[in-house]
């Protein structure tokens, strides 16, 4: 008696349970994997943008501490130029003793002040008697401020009326006629009294992306120097003392970490379970935290989890229905089928055998339709470009106006300058704020707005300075290759074109009736080359050190490129940089 065999329908139905077991079994451990990195990549996004806000309120802060030490410094300048022109028309002032009382009056911060160190290490001026009149080359902080003479230094020191010596910072300034360094210091204790509240509250809330997270700054004292809703308030305000101690031994014993905690909801004021990431900022001691709550993160994994447990039921059932109704009249249009997913383009459902399954007509006429949205969202998509392009050229233009602006209103201001030396400075200042303009002005006249043609650009550079600037009797001239650069190269070799022809015209030719002066543009291997030659009286002293051979080397720089000056029959400064 031949074996009973068994029929199709039921054999690939064994076929279906025997393979869709050990795809949900996958996909259990997939799904379980997936929701544990789920939640490692929150906390790693997490600790992540409390590192970046860390560093961010550390770089800002710091850049206010040097802000503000620098304009003490620079005031005390402005003060000892003041008392040393007054004494000059004035003998009966004396200079020292008036320099050492205006500075000791002037007051840095709580506790800060400013002293004065000569150039052979002498301390000229300080607030501690047992330091004043001291020479001190080898001693630290001024062994550092006789090498650098100006910016910011950070150091260790003790005057006789301190118990040990204290961190302070400070910024000096080098007042050249009399060689001395002009220093305001502040004790880095102190850095807390001289932040902008408001400003670091701006700054925290930037980092704010979404409504169940947000970051805080809190102090020592367990106050929220930085809250969204509670600045000012202490943490014993939503804690009970043991709870709030030991957040506050958490935040302050270690340089960064997690907690875990519980926050009275806003709504029904229950407590929510939290998670704060937080970082120690030493110099302010202070400790930046973002917190977010522990239901933001599990909701999405739950939902992942659901969602694959609907996933695999659906499955199991269509599977199942699709292999008992499985028969060879589905091969062709299935075929049919991928070669137009594959060419990206609609079937024709007219064309499909009428014994095929009504679900698969369904198929082809959602992927039909899947189709036409996608043709439909590339015409959107078009459209969107189109705009934004216009949009970005309007703003060029708009940017290129307003820069025009800036220019004619400090022409109108050089205009009302009696000295001429200042008016000079304003008639710069206006050149660069144009050559900026002119690199807009090519930008929104051209389809590619990422770069500009700059051998157009530098001819109406030139066009300008040739009308602004220029000497009687002197000639530019342009010779520049067809070459293409990007707004961030182009606005730097405009500046550097602008400082070297101005710089040439007020230099260079004094003493003479004509001269040339010509700016070359070319490429050379993989480096373009920028030369601004003249045929005058070469490099003095006074043009080696002014601000615009100064902002020229930043440009440079900027650039990642080199300079390199030439004294023979005039000048010529050359510049390579990365084409």
């Amino acid at each position: 008696m031949p074996p009973r065999r068994q029929s199709v329908r039921r054999k690939l139905l064994y076929l279906v349970l025997v393979a869709t077991v050990p795809l949900i079994v996958t996909g259990a451990v997939t799904v379980t994997v997936l929701g544990f990195r789920m939640w490692r990549g929150s906390i790693a996004a997490l600790e992540s943008r409390t590192a970046m806000l860390h560093e961010a309120v550390d770089t800002a802060l710091r850049e206010s501490i040097v802000g503000y030490l620098r304009a003490k410094a620079e005031s005390a300048v402005s003060v000892i130029e003041l008392i040393e022109r007054t004494a000059a028309a004035d003998d009966t002032i004396d200079f020292l003793p008036a320099v050492s009382e205006s500075l000791l009056a002037m007051n840095v911060a709580r506790s800060g002040y400013l002293y004065v160190v000569g150039g052979g290490g002498e301390v000229v001026v300080h607030p501690d008697v047992a330091t004043r009149g001291r020479v001190i080359p080898d001693v630290e902080p001024v062994r550092t401020q006789l090498q650098t003479r100006e910016g910011y230094l950070e150091y260790i020191w003790q005057n006789s009326f301190e118990p040990l010596p204290l961190p302070k910072a400070l910024y000096m300034e080098f007042y050249e006629p009399r060689s001395w360094i002009v220093a305001a210091t502040a004790y880095r204790q102190e850095f807390v009294d001289l932040v902008d509240r408001h400003r670091l509250s701006a700054l925290v809330s930037a980092y704010t992306v979404e409504s169940s997270s947000y970051s805080v700054v809190v102090n020592r004292k367990g106050q929220f120097v930085v809250h969204p809703d509670f600045p000012g308030h202490d943490l014993v305000d939503f804690f009970d003392s043991s709870e709030a101690a030991r957040i506050m031994a958490f935040l302050f014993a270690e340089t960064e970490g997690q907690i875990y905690y519980s926050w009275p909801d806003r709504v029904s004021g229950e407590g929510q379970p939290k998670l704060l990431v937080f970082r120690y900022l030493p110099d302010f001691d202070w400790a930046i935290a973002t917190t977010i709550d522990l239901r933001t993160i599990r909701r999405p994994i739950v939902f992942l989890a659901a969602g694959a447990v609907v996933f695999a039921a659906v499955l199991v059932f269509v599977v199942i229905m699709l292999s008992l109704r499985l028969a060879r009249t589905v091969s062709d249009p299935i075929v049919s089928l991928a070669g137009a997913a594959t060419a990206g383009t609609r079937v024709a459902v007219s064309n499909t055998s009428p014994d095929a399954p009504r679900e698969l007509a369904i198929l082809l006429e959602r992927f039909n339709s899947f189709i036409e949205r996608i043709e439909d969202q590339q015409t959107s998509l078009q459209n969107s470009v189109h705009e934004k392009t216009v949009l970005v050229r309007e703003i060029h233009h708009r940017v290129k106006n307003n820069l025009q602006v800036i220019a004619s209103l400090l022409n109108l201001q050089a205009g009302e300058v009696v000295d001429a030396a200042d008016a000079a400075l304003f008639d710069r200042s206006r050149d660069r704020v144009i050559s900026m303009a002119l690199v807009h002005e090519q930008l929104y006249q051209q389809d590619d707005l990422s770069s500009i043609p700059f051998d157009l650009y530098l001819g109406d550079l030139v066009r300008h300075l040739s009308h602004s600037s220029l000497l009687d009797g002197v000639r530019v001239t342009v010779r520049a290759e067809d070459a293409f650069l990007s707004i961030e190269r182009a606005v730097p070799c405009g500046l550097i074109v602008n400082e070297l022809v101005s710089n040439a015209c007020e230099h260079a030719f004094k003493g003479m009736s004509t001269g040339e002066i010509e700016v070359v543009f070319r490429s050379e291997g993989q480096q373009f080359l920028l030369t601004v030659s003249d045929n005058g009286n070469g490099l003095g002293g006074s043009a080696d050190e002014s601000l615009g051979l100064t902002l020229v080397r930043m440009l440079v720089e900027q650039i990642d490129g080199s300079l390199e000056v030439v004294v023979e029959n005039g000048t010529a400064f050359i510049v390579r940089f990365p084409s």
